[in-house]
C-alpha cells in the first residue's frame, strides 16, 4: 500500500479508481470511492466524486495549470485597478514645490493672525452644504456616488 497522504497517494487512487472503473463501471468505482471516503467521516456525494475523477483527468492529461490561470487573474485584477486609479491619479494636483527654510521671511504675528482670518472666510462648504441631506452618512454617500459618475464620465 501507497502512503496514505501526498502526491503520491493522490495519483495512486487515481489509478486504482480508474482500474475498478475499467473492471466494473464507472459508477462502481464512484460507489466504492464514496463509501471509502465516508468511513474516514468525509461525505461526499458520487456526482462530487465523479466531478474529482474528471478534475484528475484534466490534470493528467494537460488540461489543467491553476499556476498559469491563477496569472491570468492577477493580470486582469491589476488592469481593473489600474483602469479605476488612472482618472484619479491624473485628476490630482501637482505636488507643491518644496520651500527651502532659508527662503522663509519672518512673519510678524499681526500678518500671521490677517491669514488665519483669511482663511477662515475662505473655508469649503460642507458635503451638506453641497448635497443638502441632514445625515452626513446621506452626504457622504452621495459625494462618493458623484465620484463614481465622474470616473465613469471620465473613462
Amino acid at each position: 500500500m501507497v502512503d496514505p497522504k501526498g502526491t503520491a497517494n493522490l495519483l495512486h487512487q487515481h489509478a486504482e479508481y480508474n482500474k475498478l472503473s475499467d473492471e466494473y463501471s464507472p459508477e462502481v468505482a464512484a460507489v466504492l470511492t464514496q463509501k471509502n471516503l465516508s468511513r474516514s467521516n468525509v461525505q461526499v456525494s458520487v456526482e462530487q466524486v465523479d466531478g474529482w475523477h474528471q478534475i484528475n483527468e484534466a490534470s493528467i492529461k494537460g488540461h489543467l495549470d491553476l499556476e498559469s490561470e491563477s496569472q491570468i487573474a492577477t493580470a486582469q485584477a491589476t488592469a481593473v485597478v489600474d483602469a479605476i486609479l488612472r482618472p484619479i491619479v491624473h485628476a490630482l494636483p501637482e505636488p507643491a514645490d518644496v520651500v527651502d527654510e532659508s527662503e522663509v521671511e519672518d512673519v510678524d504675528d499681526e500678518d500671521q493672525d490677517e491669514d488665519e482670518d483669511e482663511d477662515e472666510q475662505d473655508e469649503r462648504p460642507s458635503l451638506g452644504d453641497i448635497f443638502g441631506y441632514e445625515d452626513d452618512e446621506d452626504n457622504e454617500e452621495a459625494a462618493f456616488d458623484h465620484i463614481l459618475k465622474l470616473q465613469e464620465n471620465a473613462g
